[in-house]
């Protein structure tokens, strides 16, 4: 089996084996996924919108940008 290496493809590698692997071998899986990861990102937003609603006088926090990327990709 020939396997061509594309620019995204050699990206991915750089920034995970995993990655790479998964798009070589079961790209299908890709889509699971992202469906999956948007699930998890709405119920978030529904928690956010609850949180709002129980604390109005909260303080919203967040993560700068590069370790927010570092807490969720560690795994």
């Amino acid at each position: 089996m020939t396997v061509t290496l594309s620019k995204s493809k050699f990206v991915a590698s750089c920034q995970r084996l995993k990655r790479l692997y998964s798009q070589v071998h079961g790209p299908e899986l890709a889509a699971e996924a992202h469906a999956a990861a948007e699930a998890i990102i709405e119920q978030g937003r529904e928690v956010g919108m609850l949180a709002r609603q129980l604390f109005p006088d909260g303080v919203e926090g967040a993560l700068p940008r590069k370790k927010a990327a570092t807490f969720f990709s560690a795994g």
